[in-house]
């Protein structure tokens, strides 16, 4: 198949997607772009979406492959799609291109002086039209390939179990923009680079010249963020000098009032009041004080709440666990944590230990969720 054969077949999938993300947009406050070609100095990235929001940047891969089976693992360079009739064509490992698209983009944010967080950028394959059942894949990597008709549910986990810290609405445009300037899809030398697999050699116009993508449609609050702020192009040494001078002058206040402080007690006004003080003993004075309540100890949710918030969650885990009365119980960042072992079969059959957390508040409610 050609490249403009393929490209067809992948715009139907791209504008299927374009069409749930637009329903989704006002929902979840997000904002995205549509087929972003990024240039780097050993290869291109071109990313069919780009979405940003308050939980950081989601590669968005779109496949379709109407009517096919899709075999693959996650370590395999190719996936096969299995056609009626005996058909079979096989395609780039989409997780694997994800991952390439995540780090080309990391690294293109970073040279413009956006650098953003690896928890920050994250990455979902998205099929039109395939039977995915039968791939072979961590249960971390199955969350990564989804139907275009769970799109919605995708947003909504990613918007109930976010652990990563949320970004403000200034990093957001920020990086929007900052994705929009490097954008280089309507670049013909450039676009002719990446179909031929050339390598990029920074001879691409400047951004002031270069042709960029339409502006999304933002709502009225990132508008009102969006126009007073550039695109930040200071320095490396330049931050590292503010850091520095900002540290010097805490450490030089903190001093200060250590001083002032030190005169007011032992030199000022507060010289007699401490001699006073000193003079009439600290059995008396501590006497006087009245001691503290004791803390409230806090309840910790019974076992049988946590199982039923297990297998509510995580229905396919939840056989699999190996002792389920027996989790390993403790607190983390003011939580309860609830910890289990289950087992996952690999590719060859071979056994995987790994653990599955939840986070449970005070009255047993979910907050969130660990998998390793």
């Amino acid at each position: 198949m050609d490249f403009d054969a393929a490209n067809a077949i992948g715009q139907q999938g791209e504008e299927a997607i374009s069409r749930e993300l637009q329903v989704l947009q006002q929902e979840y406050g997000l904002q995205f772009l549509h087929d972003v070609l990024i240039l780097d100095c050993k290869q291109t990235a071109q990313i069919d979406h780009i979405v940003v929001d308050t939980y950081g940047v989601l590669v968005i891969e779109a496949k379709v492959r109407t009517g096919a089976l899709i075999l693959g693992t996650d370590v395999e360079k190719k996936w096969t799609a299995c056609y009626p009739g005996k058909k079979h064509k096989s395609f780039q490992n989409p997780l694997a291109q994800n991952r390439q698209h995540e780090a080309v983009l990391r690294k293109a944010l970073k040279e413009c002086g956006e650098p953003v967080d690896a928890d920050h950028v994250k990455s979902v394959v998205v099929f039109s039209g395939a039977n995915t059942s039968e791939l072979d894949l961590s249960t971390l990597e199955r969350q990564r390939v989804i139907d275009v008709s769970e799109l919605r549910r995708f947003f909504q986990q990613r918007h109930d179990f976010a652990i990563t810290t949320a970004l403000p609405e200034v990093e957001q445009v920020r990086m929007l923009a900052a994705i929009r300037g490097m954008d280089r899809s309507g670049d013909p030398d450039a676009l002719r680079r990446h179909v031929s697999g050339q390598p990029y050699h920074r001879t691409q116009p400047s951004r002031s010249e270069a042709p960029r993508a339409p502006a999304p449609i933002m709502p009225s609050s990132w508008q009102q963020a969006a126009t007073p702020i550039p695109v930040r192009t200071e320095s490396r040494f330049g931050r590292r000098l503010k850091a520095v001078l900002w540290d010097l002058t805490v450490r030089v206040a903190a001093i200060g009032v250590l001083a002032l402080v030190w005169w007011w007690f032992f030199m000022g006004p507060g010289s007699p009041w401490l001699s006073d003080f000193l003079t009439s003993g600290f059995k008396s004075t501590s006497a006087q004080v009245a001691e503290p309540a004791p803390a409230a100890t806090p309840t910790r949710p019974p076992l049988d709440q946590a199982k039923s918030a297990l297998a509510d969650r995580f229905p396919d885990i939840y056989p699999k666990v190996a002792n389920i009365d027996s989790p390993v119980v403790g607190t983390k960042n003011g939580y309860w944590t609830y910890t289990w072992e289950y087992v996952v079969k690999s590719a060859y059959n071979a056994a995987t230990v790994r653990q599955i957390t939840l986070l449970l508040n005070d009255s047993g409610e979910v907050t969130g969720f660990e998998k390793e």
